[in-house]
């Protein structure tokens, strides 16, 4: 089975389809742009406009926090294609995620000052633009911290047959890449639903907040996916370090989960706890090869005693 999602994953994600959504991607995200930039001067210079013209009255900043939407689609896309890479180099793309969506976020809080008549230091959203701003400048030093780190430690390749596990990785990557697409479509279709019954209805279009429903989502299927790829991996390999490095991983993905159900700025200590985990995993791992490598290399030089 896992050899006909294989071929399906390598018909799939060739290198033209992955250029291919890196334009798309790019596009969308410049079309979004505009249009979102358009309604707003729609909204603000057409005093009979349609209700869901009007409803996009506000402040010409928010229109930035449309271009980042598609922009975290695609690393989206990058994490299932770095699944069969290694679980690392999956771990760090989830990084990256998470670290857009707070950078993300900060446009949206930009977006609420800009139109506020008062802005004084008590004001709420004064309070999350600066937790925001100081999470994800930590964010962006912690990945690139772990994206060092894991180009100094070598990846697993301890595997008994390293080809079937990969194999094994690509048919998980290829039933995880139809789930997300499917999960992005229902997304959509309920959102276009109501938005629909709400211009009919007249009343005000409450725009989708897709961190507490896409997004959630996703990493809810992410876990199952590296609790997968985990189980995977024992019928490989046995070795506890490896096992304890990957289950870290599992640990750190779940804590990224539960910061999007959590409301801020309280989610920013459960990102900062996946972070600050996941890049101690990845260190003790490390220093356990290389301590394990030097007492080889000790007991190889020690001469035989007769």
């Amino acid at each position: 089975m896992f050899e006909t999602l294989e071929r399906y994953y390598d018909k799939t994600f060739t290198d033209e389809n992955v250029e291919l959504i890196d334009h798309i991607t790019l596009i969308a995200a410049t079309v979004g742009f505009v249009i979102h930039l358009a309604l707003i001067g729609l909204a603000h210079v057409w005093p009979d406009a349609p209700h869901f013209v009007h409803v996009m009255k506000g402040s010409f900043l928010s229109a930035i926090y449309t271009p980042f939407s598609f922009i975290l689609f695609y690393e989206v896309f990058a994490l299932v294609l770095s699944i069969p890479r290694s679980f690392t180099s999956s771990v760090g793309v989830q990084l990256q995620i998470i670290s857009l969506i707070v950078i993300r976020r900060i446009f949206g809080d930009i977006g609420h000052l800009d139109h506020l008549k008062t802005i004084t230091l008590e004001s709420r959203w004064v309070h999350l633009l600066a937790y925001d701003m100081l999470a994800a400048l930590g964010m962006f030093f912690g990945v690139i911290a772990f994206s060092r780190i894991s180009q100094m430690v070598p990846d697993a390749q301890e595997f008994q047959d390293i080809r079937s596990f990969v194999r094994l990785k690509r048919g998980i990557t290829f039933c995880l890449a139809i789930l997300l697409i499917v999960l992005a479509l229902v997304t959509l279709g309920v959102y276009l639903f109501d938005a629909f019954r709400a211009i009919e209805a007249g009343k005000t279009v409450i725009g989708i907040n897709e961190n507490k429903v896409f997004y959630k989502d996703m990493f809810t299927v992410m876990v199952f996916a590296d609790v997968a790829v985990l189980l995977a991996s024992l019928a490989y390999s046995h070795k506890f370090e490896l096992v304890f490095r990957n289950a870290g991983f599992v640990v750190a993905t779940v804590l990224i989960r539960l910061s999007l159900s959590i409301p801020r700025p309280l989610d920013l200590l459960f990102i900062a706890a996946a972070f600050v985990f996941a890049i101690a995993i990845l260190l003790g791992y490390g220093y356990y090869l290389k301590t394990e490598a030097r007492e080889t290399v000790e007991e190889d030089e020690e001469p035989d005693i007769v």
